[in-house]
C-alpha cells in the first residue's frame, strides 16, 4: 500500500530530523487550489473557488501538525508559486 501524505511526512521527518543538512521542511512546492477548466489545465484558464484560501490554510495546518509532531526544531515552509 502506498503511504498517505501524512504517513510520508512522518516517515521522512523521523528519518532526517537529526540531519544537519536540513534547514527547513517544505510541506508543498508551489501550492495552489486552482481548478482546471480546460483539458490542458492552462494556467490562464484555471479558477479558484471562493473557499480556496481556507482550503489551503486547513491543508497547511494539518500537514504542519504532522511535521511538528515529529520535529519541533526545523522551520516549515511552502514553495513559492511560479508561472506567468
Amino acid at each position: 500500500m502506498p503511504l498517505s501524505y501524512s504517513e510520508w511526512v512522518a516517515a521522512a521527518v523521523d528519518r532526517w530530523a537529526g540531519s544537519f543538512s536540513i534547514a527547513a521542511w517544505e510541506l508543498l512546492g508551489e501550492p495552489e487550489v486552482g481548478v482546471c477548466t480546460t483539458p490542458d489545465c492552462d494556467l490562464h484558464q484555471r479558477r479558484c473557488p471562493e473557499d480556496s484560501p481556507q482550503v489551503l490554510r486547513d491543508w497547511v495546518d494539518a500537514a504542519a501538525a504532522v511535521a511538528r509532531a515529529h520535529d519541533q526544531r526545523h522551520l516549515l515552509t511552502l514553495g513559492p508559486l511560479g508561472g506567468a
